[in-house]
């Protein structure tokens, strides 16, 4: 396990980045990156702890244990469930996991979450992303990686629909900030459903491969 490389990944916090790349992709691609690495340091965790469970653990074990505890500063991550009706009049359990968000944030991510779990409409995702746009244009960022964070979260804990609809709502903040206007038509809405799909895509490959 190279600790020094994935320690540069998860501290990154400079905003140099190549003049080619969108400055919306880039801070969503770093997000990414750094969830990622954590997800390697909770693999290696897990081999540790499986490797312990039939002895004791060596002192070199312990030691790395306690380094990725360090690194990793976990969140608390809670899951939330809700009987919902799906379009074959079905019930069905819905489960999304939720991490405990940073101070100055809490409110709109738990705005965020809620509405997450009411609909999977991608329209409703675009009317609460404008009718929020500009509420507090110094947090963009911060719940824009919190949103990203939530993606890797749910599909970890194989709640994919949770996931799916994250992605569509991310998309939907990323157009939101660019838009001259807030009318929604259908074809809008169709870009974003297949953009929220290949973004989950992207997500789930991206965490099977490791």
């Amino acid at each position: 396990m190279e600790y020094g490389a994935i320690r540069a990944i998860l501290e990154e916090d400079s905003d140099e980045m190549h003049p080619n790349i969108e400055e919306n992709t880039f801070r969503r691609w770093r997000s990414e990156r750094k969830e990622l690495a954590r997800e390697r340091l909770r693999e290696r965790r897990k081999e540790i702890e499986k490797c312990m469970e039939s002895r004791e653990g060596t002192r070199e074990e312990l030691e790395e244990l306690q380094r990725i505890g360090e690194m990793l500063r976990e969140k608390i991550v809670e899951v939330f469930s809700e009987t919902q009706i799906n379009r074959g009049r079905e019930e069905e359990v819905f489960h999304i996991a939720v991490a405990e968000s940073p101070s100055g944030v809490e409110k709109r991510m738990s705005e965020i979450v809620s509405i997450i779990t009411e609909t999977g409409e991608v329209m409703h995702y675009l009317e609460d992303v404008f009718r929020n746009r500009g509420r507090d244009v110094e947090k963009e960022a911060e719940i824009e990686k919190e949103v990203a964070s939530l993606i890797i979260y749910n599909v970890r804990e194989e709640y994919f629909e949770a996931a799916r609809r994250i992605c569509k709502y991310s998309m939907a903040l990323e157009y939101a900030k660019s838009a001259r206007t807030e009318e929604i038509k259908q074809g809008l809405l169709c870009a974003l459903e297949e953009e929220g799909a290949r973004y989950f895509n992207s997500v789930l490959g991206a965490i099977k491969r490791g």
